[in-house]
């Protein structure tokens, strides 16, 4: 069965990166068992909702296939977009909006009144490729800088 056959793979990916980004950072992560019910990302326990992909082979196209499922799943789940993909014997490769990093894009929103980057940054050509090594380092920014504010704030209640 194809299916079943693509879902093992698929999840043996999501085991496999997990591993790697826990070894790295010590931040624990799980597959989402919510996934399949309600098409949900992959990974829950990094600061991004994480879109996982282990392929033989990989062409642009797919990329940017699954950049669009990532920025989709993103969004219900309240959470920044990454996508990991790796193709067979060769390193992780993780993407992650621009406007993550510059935060000198974002505004105001005038449909929402939200504080984020214009809707066209989402796209494909604003995303950027990192190595694994610089994807733990932004994880564990996020999760320092979040402790640091939770911190913050039960000493002032």
């Amino acid at each position: 069965n194809m299916m079943v056959n693509s879902r093992n793979k698929g999840a043996r990916g999501e085991r496999l990166f997990s591993a790697a980004m826990y070894e790295l950072t010590g931040i624990e992560s799980h597959r989402n068992l919510e996934q399949s019910r309600n098409g949900g990302h992959d990974l829950v326990g990094l600061p991004f909702a994480v879109e996982v992909k282990h392929y033989e082979k990989l062409t642009r196209g797919q990329i940017v296939g699954f950049w669009e499922q990532a920025l989709m799943q993103s969004q219900d789940a309240g959470l920044p977009p990454a996508l990991a993909y790796k193709e067979n014997r060769k390193p992780w490769k993780v993407r992650i909006p621009i406007a993550l990093v510059y935060q000198g894009a974002w505004m105001e929103c005038p449909d929402c009144g939200e504080i984020h980057p214009p809707h066209w940054m989402d796209d494909f050509e604003y995303s950027m490729e990192l190595e694994l090594e610089g994807f733990a380092y932004i994880c564990r920014e996020i999760v320092g800088m979040n402790l640091e504010i939770e911190r913050q704030q039960t000493r002032t209640h």
